[in-house]
């Protein structure tokens, strides 16, 4: 299914950085993007079912094209986004926004859809909505 994005999707990774663990936000363009996509849908149908899914495919793609248009005319599809801006616990989480097309396990899809895809749904991130335009193969 083809999906394009309401709010950034943001995905990270755990990095040692000055003696403690910090998450490395992953940018469009990262080889590890996909798999980590893939890890967390998983992981929020473990939380929510108490068990894996029967069939775990599930796999994003995101529109090249849309992303090469983009770079084209000198803009950026990912964002930096501040939270509890100017107190003591300001955080900045970086995220990316672009059409994208997901594709398995249909209760893994709507499950992403549900719940939103990637990480810090909560507060807003990840929110994502069916497509019907363009999109490459």
């Amino acid at each position: 299914m083809k999906f394009r994005m309401l709010s950034p999707t943001t995905v990270s990774v755990p990095e040692m950085m000055n003696g403690r663990l910090t998450p490395q936000y992953l940018y469009h363009d990262d080889p590890r993007l996909a798999d980590q996509l893939r890890k967390n849908i998983l992981n929020k149908y473990k939380s929510l079912y108490g068990a894996s899914p029967p069939d775990d495919t599930f796999s994003c793609t995101l529109d090249k094209e849309f992303i090469r248009d983009m770079q084209n005319r000198g803009k950026k599809i990912s964002r930096l986004v501040t939270i509890k801006q100017g107190s003591e616990d300001e955080t900045k989480v970086r995220g990316f926004m672009c059409p994208l097309k997901i594709e398995g396990n249909p209760e893994l899809i709507r499950l992403a859809y549900e719940s939103g895809l990637g990480e810090k749904n909560s507060l807003g991130f990840g929110f994502i909505e069916i497509e019907n335009s363009r999109m490459t193969k």
